[in-house]
């Protein structure tokens, strides 16, 4: 009893980071369990999935602007750390650039190494989640190469959208000048208007204020022959009169209609028709049917059916 004790007490267990749980060291039972190798199973899948991405940017690498996705990482289950996923230069950043350089480190191939060896996988499938060391270097050419293209074709771009901002400022600049000078234009022709009516009203006005009678008079006479000629000169040629006719002829001569109170001088009016107090409506003045008197021919004094009719009509 005491030597089985001892030899079960010393057993050492381990724990298991994929399924988090404690098993026997020793014992492989745990690493052919079904639920250990569906996690293994999903692992390796999502991580091949993301350095076949990788590969094809191996062959073509695609630069972005600086700060583009920058904060994401990728979790190497090999290693056991977060790596970051892109690399970023001095004007640019490479997809996939940190993630690339990990996977052809040597660090990497020797936890790699160890990961197969712990979970009893397949060697043959070693290939599929590592890169040479050799492709990694035409790969930094490129990137070197295309990171110039790109910040040349970056330059061109600021400097055309600079171009395009310059424009813009001066035709701003073209079109408020021209709205200033309208403006002053426009101002210095209404103080040209005032100045004259002001000088205008100062020739109008009387020269003397403590003139006799006959002064005024001969004002009153002058307006009036001015406003005489003013009427004649605005009406249209073929309504032109002669200046010396008076002005009663032309009030004789208008169409004047007579109204129920007065004479008056170019106005409409709807005449009221009148009508008898039998015959008609309200408004030509007759009496409304409810205040007319009934007739009395047609008035009876008995009111319902007579008695005959009624013991008839009850017994039928």
């Amino acid at each position: 009893m005491n030597s089985s004790t001892k030899s079960t007490s010393f057993i050492q267990f381990r724990y298991c980071k994929l399924c988090k749980i404690s098993h026997k060291y020793k014992n492989k039972k745990h690493i052919y369990s079904l639920r250990h190798q569906q996690i293994l199973i999903n692992i390796l899948s999502k991580f091949r999935k993301k350095i076949e991405d990788s590969q094809l940017i191996l062959k073509n690498p695609v630069i972005m602007k600086l700060g583009w996705e920058s904060d994401v990482t990728i979790w190497c289950y090999f290693c056991e750390e977060s790596i970051q996923k892109h690399s970023t230069l001095e004007d640019c950043t490479v997809v996939c650039g940190s993630f690339i350089r990990h996977l052809a480190l040597r660090q990497h191939i020797e936890k790699m190494n160890e990961f197969f060896w712990e979970n009893i996988l397949n060697k043959t499938t070693k290939l599929h989640y590592f890169i040479d060391e050799a492709d990694s270097i035409i790969f930094k050419n490129k990137v070197e190469k295309a990171a110039q293209k790109f910040c040349e074709k970056q330059k061109q771009d600021i400097s055309k959208n600079a171009e395009k901002i310059k424009t813009a400022a001066l035709n701003h600049q073209l079109i408020s000048q021209y709205h200033l000078q309208q403006k002053k234009q426009h101002q210095n022709l209404t103080t040209n208007q005032n100045s004259t009516t002001n000088q205008n009203s100062t020739t109008n006005q009387n020269p003397t204020t403590n003139q006799g009678f006959t002064n005024q008079s001969c004002a009153t006479s002058h307006n009036f022959t001015a406003s005489q000629n003013l009427t004649i000169n605005q009406t249209p040629t073929f309504q032109r009169l002669e200046p010396n006719r008076q002005i009663d002829s032309l009030i004789e001569e208008a169409p004047q209609i007579s109204t129920a109170r007065k004479t008056s001088f170019g106005l409409t009016v709807i005449p009221k028709v009148k009508g008898g107090k039998e015959k008609g409506n309200i408004h030509t003045g007759a009496v409304p049917p409810w205040l007319q008197p009934d007739n009395t021919s047609s008035q009876t004094s008995t009111i319902g059916p007579s008695l005959h009719d009624y013991q008839a009509h009850c017994f039928c």
